[in-house]
């Protein structure tokens, strides 16, 4: 693993400890701890408490701005 990467996942473990612990929590009930597979990643995903807009607040507290794009026919 590339360095830059390693010291990513180490800031995102640290940022995050309340998501790590629902996602340990979730691993009891749900595969992979999430719903789907393609919300799953390593180390863990991140646990949204809830949303406004384009913002959404994570169970740690933090404050995210979020672009979602979609397809449509």
């Amino acid at each position: 693993m590339h360095d830059a990467l390693q010291k990513e996942i180490a800031t995102y473990e640290k940022r995050t400890p309340k998501s790590a612990a629902a996602h340990k929590r979730a691993l009891e009930r749900i595969p992979l701890g999430v719903a789907s597979n393609y919300r799953h990643y390593e180390p863990y995903p991140l646990f949204v408490k809830d949303g406004k807009g384009s913002r959404i607040h994570d169970v740690d507290a933090t404050n995210t701005s979020t672009t979602t794009c979609a397809l449509v026919r």
